[in-house]
């Protein structure tokens, strides 16, 4: 509902805006109006982006240019075509335009808006073009209308490409990329009044009301951003691109102008169109008692873009801990990198999906970078892994680069070949951040994950390593770029997918108490779209907790690690989440020991209680009450 909201303000902003920046162009030259409204929104962009500060990347700059072309082209045409007095023409087809062209590239990119919401969409289009539709004579038609048409598609294509462009600018980017914005699209509409021989050098007061244009246009295009960080491109770029209504009513309270009969149709399907978007279903998941699960049939790893059947499927996602195959586990496992899983290898496969945090490098090309415990298994492993029944493993841990980064980039080729999905690490920053997307029966799982600790190299722009955070207790003070970025990740793999995994690598070892930090985190996530933030590396079992719609549990203890030197680190939980299509109907714990061959066993009786005590014990909310604990 925000993002509606957002979008319908940059609506009447906008279309407030043209009202003035049209009658502004019918008293003096339109690219005067424009150039004047591009230039104070530059300017005024300018001055709050410096006091508020933010956190741009070069990809974020580089779609401000991009807007700001596609926003000089868009305004200089339809200023044209406005002063042109062909708005009839030009009116309908540039917001047609605008508003069809990001709902063809937000379904390229993934986005599913509900049966409701594409009903909305598509009373849109009839909407905008009636609304913004003037009767035409057809004695009138001459040579003029030609280029009128020209001008209506090519302002349509350049506000459509605005929007797209806007929308992939991150949210902690700050106003500095769209202040960029107003002053390319500024220099873009001085180019092509120089093309097509248009003064545009503001000469009398007219030009002014450019000032007034350009400000409730940049106010409609920070609503916009905004909009797109709640919500789906195509839904808020459809909500926004009914300007049209607004300055039409507009022109009929302020200018006396009469409204057809087609207009007035227009506007009724626009208030229809709001109304069928706002009341739209939201997918958001809520926490739940789990139903009892059977063993349902194993995920598809071939991606599926149909929507999920009705009713909607029930799934089951099964994260579990840590799992070093390396040192002592492996000196006991003989031929068998896997021999420790196998004993929960039905646990591990009775869910749709089952993902891990492998702590083990597939390579030994390199020197050990940890002594002693540097962790290494034979490639083979993957096999194993996805014979018992490990569907996904983050490689974003403090063990993948225990053999430097070469090794480190043959465990990540090694991934890509075979069964086993693999995220976190990669040969640059924008490999290490690609999310794993599988499909389970319809629905999206989007999973990512990071790493806090340390030790395996941090991926940057130009070399491999894990996807990382630097942050306490381990890797000094909260890195706000680092987090940011992603926050960015998650809220843009959210759009891809109906369900969104984040596996954190974080948190003090040999305890059950969290680190606070970890909870600052978790939380950032989640507002980002994370269903499930679930922790790992303590070696320890800590608490859980719900908020809003998600659940965030900060470490599962080991599932296999070669750690026999305390009862903590030889016991642990694996976490089942539950969900009826997209929506999270709960999760279940069970607890297990591990035995002296390093191999997890379910626990029973007065162990399964122990453990689960003390889940419970450092947990909050709900789950405290040890009501979410079964």
């Amino acid at each position: 509902m925000t993002a509606v909201l957002l979008a319908l303000s940059a609506a009447f902003a906008y279309g407030l805006g043209d009202f003035c920046g049209g009658v502004g162009a019918r008293r003096t030259s339109a690219w005067s109006v424009a150039f004047v409204a591009q230039l104070v929104g530059s300017v005024g962009l300018l001055a709050v982006a410096l006091v508020l500060g933010g956190d741009p990347t070069t990809a974020d700059h580089a779609w401000g240019v991009a807007a700001g072309v596609a926003n000089g082209v868009g305004t200089a045409f339809l200023y044209r075509g406005l002063a042109s007095g062909r708005m009839g023409v030009v009116a309908p087809l540039s917001g047609v335009s605008a508003a069809l062209i990001p709902i063809v590239v937000g379904f390229a990119l993934g986005e599913r808006p509900t049966a409701l919401a594409w009903v909305g969409m598509a009373v849109a289009v009839p909407a905008i073009w009636l609304v913004s539709r003037e009767p035409v004579d057809s004695e009138t038609v001459t040579e003029s209308t030609g280029t009128a048409v020209v001008d209506g598609l090519l302002a349509g294509t350049g506000f459509g490409l605005l929007f797209v462009f806007l929308s992939r600018i991150g949210e902690d980017a700050g106003l500095l990329p769209l202040a960029l914005n107003q002053a390319v699209a500024g220099l873009a509409i001085v180019a092509v009044a120089q093309i097509v021989g248009s003064a545009w050098i503001p000469r009398d007061a007219a030009s002014l009301f450019g000032v007034v244009a350009g400000t409730l246009a940049t106010a409609a295009t920070v609503a916009f951003l905004f909009a797109t960080h709640s919500g789906m491109l195509s839904i808020t770029a459809v909500i926004t691109s009914l300007y049209p209504a607004v300055t039409v009513l507009l022109a009929m309270s302020v200018l006396r102008e009469h409204v057809h009969r087609g207009q007035a149709y227009g506007l009724l399907l626009c208030a229809l169109c709001v109304g069928l978007v706002a009341s739209a279903p939201s997918a958001a998941p809520a926490v739940e008692d789990p139903p009892q699960t059977t063993s349902p049939a194993r995920a598809s790893t071939q991606a599926a873009p149909e929507k999920s059947p009705t009713p909607p499927p029930r799934i089951t996602l099964r994260v579990v801990g840590d799992i070093m195959l390396g040192r002592g586990v492996a000196a006991v496992s003989g031929d068998d990198p896997v021999a420790a899983l196998r004993p929960m290898a039905r646990h591990l496969r009775s869910a749709d999906l089952t993902i891990g945090n492998l702590e083990s490098t597939l390579s030994t090309r390199g020197t050990p970078t940890q002594g002693g415990d540097s962790f290494a298994v034979p490639a083979s492993a993957i096999d194993g892994l996805a014979d018992v029944g490990i569907d996904v493993v983050s490689l974003a841990n403090n063990h993948t680069g225990d053999y430097g980064r070469r090794a480190l980039m043959d465990t990540v080729d090694a991934f890509d070949k075979g069964p086993v999905r693999a995220f976190g690490a990669g040969r640059d920053l924008r490999s290490a951040s690609r999310p794993v997307i599988v499909t389970v029966k319809g629905v999206r799982v989007g999973i990512t994950g990071f790493n806090a600790i340390g030790e395996t190299p941090r991926a940057t722009a130009n070399s491999p390593g894990a996807l990382s955070v630097r942050m306490p207790p381990r890797t000094g003070p909260l890195h706000r770029g680092d987090l940011r970025h992603m926050v960015r990740l998650v809220r843009r793999l959210d759009r891809r997918a109906d369900i969104v995994l984040v596996l954190p690598h974080w948190g003090t070892q040999y305890t059950h108490s969290a680190e606070p930090i970890q909870r600052v985190v978790g939380r950032r996530l989640i507002a980002a779209g994370a269903d499930l933030v679930v922790g790992g590396h303590p070696h320890w079992v800590q608490g859980i907790e719900s908020s809003g719609h998600a659940v965030l549990a900060h470490s599962l203890g080991n599932l296999v690690f070669d750690m026999d030197f305390m009862s903590q680190t030889m016991e642990g939980i694996t976490l089942t989440a539950t969900f009826t299509g997209a929506r999270l109907r709960g999760v279940r714990l069970t607890p297990y020991l591990l035995d002296e061959r390093f191999a997890p066993r379910i626990a029973t009786g007065p162990d399964r209680a122990r453990i689960l005590g003390d889940v419970r014990r450092h947990s909050r909310g709900w789950f405290a009450t040890g009501a979410g604990l079964r």
